[in-house]
């Protein structure tokens, strides 16, 4: 799935041509889907039907938005203490979010569990090979 993001001429450098590549004016504000995607996409190809993930904010919203672009269902772990503002988001993507632990390592070892109970993925943020396919 290609998405097109616009650039737009930088004028903060005088002797420089700039390009500013606007990935803030994605639905989710953020590049993070794209490295989400190839990897979703990847556990749809597996045969998962949904993924665990823990996030404080983009990397949820990420995974979210690419479950529900594949069809898959998005289970979000996230720290009791998150922005509200960013949980909001995950789960307006449709995610089922949970509230787990005080801290994102406490939110991820709540996630793994879950994962390895239910037999689904773990989609850690940064640990994925395929997820970097997808920031070019």
């Amino acid at each position: 799935m290609e998405l097109p993001t616009p650039l737009e001429r930088g004028s903060v450098l005088p002797d420089a041509e700039v390009f500013l590549k606007r990935e803030d004016v994605h639905e989710l504000g953020a590049f993070k889907w794209r490295g989400a995607l190839p990897v979703v996409r990847r556990y749809k190809e597996e045969g998962a039907i949904a993924v665990v993930t823990a996030s404080t904010g983009n990397h949820g919203a990420a995974t979210a938005w690419a479950c529900r672009q594949l069809g898959l269902r998005a289970i979000v772990f996230a720290p009791v203490e998150s922005s509200r503002a960013k949980l909001s988001k995950i789960e307006a993507l449709g995610a089922e979010l949970r509230l787990s632990g005080k801290d994102l390592d406490e939110a991820k070892e709540e996630a793994r569990d879950e994962a390895r109970e239910l037999l689904l993925p773990f989609f850690e943020d940064g640990a994925e090979l395929s997820q970097y396919d997808g920031y070019g």
